[in-house]
């Protein structure tokens, strides 16, 4: 076959598209790098985030006690005051 015979036209389109499909890849194969590392980046996210959410469920648990604490606090704390006031009472009276 002589290269000289062949149209310079077709030797470009040829080449245009040799060069575009090597281009793509190359560069999907570096698209594909970066997702993988993302992917793993969304992995370790994850796992934080899972540790996270059980500490967040622990602390609420922890909350909801100091709560219950509290409100027994008030209420004997509205005892102590009925006593109180029932006390002076009977005193001024």
């Amino acid at each position: 076959m002589d290269l000289s015979k062949v149209p310079i036209k077709e030797v470009i389109a040829v080449g245009t598209v040799m060069v575009t499909l090597t281009g793509f890849y190359y560069s999907t194969g570096h698209r594909l790098e970066i997702l993988e590392a993302n992917a793993s980046d969304i992995d370790k996210n994850a796992e934080q985030i899972r540790v996270l959410r059980e500490q967040s469920i622990s602390v609420d648990s922890r909350l909801e006690r100091i709560d219950e604490k509290l409100d027994e606090v008030r209420i004997k704390l509205d005892n102590v005051e009925t006593i109180l006031r029932f006390a002076k009472e009977k005193d001024d009276g």
